[in-house]
């Protein structure tokens, strides 16, 4: 029995290869852009703090040319980890 845990998983990082995300670190405004490139849609983007905290959701998305700004002036300084849901 072959497992294909990994192969799905490759396949998923392979996806944000062009996916670029700056700048970092910000206060203002974080950019993603190559968001064209990937082979599923992005239908909301989280951010949370380092205690798992949910401190950022956005569900309607403004995508250009596969170009996406986010206003994070409200997050204060500090480390987040960024969600991207399809």
């Amino acid at each position: 029995i072959r497992d294909n845990t990994f192969d799905n998983q490759n396949s998923i990082i392979d996806n944000f290869v062009n996916v670029r995300i700056y700048p970092n670190p910000t206060k203002d405004e974080l950019n993603l852009i190559g968001l064209n490139e990937l082979d599923f849609t992005i239908t909301n983007v989280e951010i949370y703090d380092l205690l798992s905290k949910k401190v950022f959701d956005l569900q309607e998305l403004n995508i250009l040319d596969g170009h996406l700004k986010l206003n994070i002036k409200s997050l204060n300084t500090g480390t987040y980890i960024l969600k991207l849901n399809s």
